[in-house]
């Protein structure tokens, strides 16, 4: 499943992707307003591999211009 709009593409994550989720989950400010924890890079990395098939219960949301995850749903 791929959803595009105008400025973000929706798509399930990709083993590559963890880096990123890394970035904005490992950031309590961030985190607060999420149901997990804070994540560690190890997190990251399972959240990923959990995420990345047709049972995934969330997906990436990335912008189009460069690409970078910014986030999940």
């Amino acid at each position: 499943m791929n959803l595009t709009t105008e400025r973000c593409l929706i798509r399930p994550f990709t083993e590559d992707d963890w880096q990123d989720v890394y970035v904005y989950t490992s950031d309590p400010a961030v985190m607060k307003y999420i149901p997990e924890d804070v994540f560690s890079k190890e997190d990251a990395k399972e959240f990923v591999k959990n995420n990345g098939d047709e049972t995934a219960k969330n997906f990436a949301v990335l912008l189009k211009e460069d690409h970078p995850c910014i986030g999940h749903m």
